[in-house]
């Protein structure tokens, strides 16, 4: 009887353009891995659009953007493969968060504005990352933080 095969490592996609989803993936934890940024969660999550973030299945297989951290364009331009999210928050639009579990935006808006209330102002930022139920935001993705200035108005 032959040994059953060994499964591959968690950060090795199963083919290059494939990755099947091990437990405790998330999304930005998968672009940790495969692109050393866990910014790179935008890419894979546009790259499967029909694939809720908060709702990964292990065994399930998603499709991976570009190249993987192994292959030289990525280790070569990360700058350049950054997501929009990055640019928008260096460009003086706000600064980005990773959401951790537990995260409200209510808890959010007061870490960062002193004012639960204005957690709205992030959610319009935020709109389509987070989706239609501001009540439903899976940990580990990243947030445009508005800059004070405009959580005042």
């Amino acid at each position: 009887m032959n040994p059953p095969a060994s499964r591959p490592p968690a950060a090795r996609p199963a083919s290059a353009s494939t990755y099947t989803i091990q437990a405790g993936d998330t999304f930005s934890s998968i672009a940790q891995k495969l692109y050393g940024s866990e910014r790179r969660w935008v890419d894979i999550a546009q790259a499967n659009p029909t694939i809720d973030p908060a709702r990964l299945r292990v065994g399930q297989v998603i499709r991976l953007p570009g190249a993987a951290a192994g292959a030289s364009a990525a280790s070569a331009q990360p700058a350049a493969q950054t997501p929009r999210l990055a640019s928008a928050a260096s460009a003086g639009q706000g600064r980005s968060y990773t959401v951790q579990p537990r995260d409200t935006l209510s808890s959010i808006a007061r870490r960062f504005y002193g004012d639960s209330s204005k957690w709205y102002i992030i959610y319009q930022a935020n709109r389509a990352r987070i989706g239609s139920n501001p009540d439903r935001m899976p940990a580990g993705i990243s947030l445009v933080i508005p800059p004070a200035s405009q959580a005042t108005r």
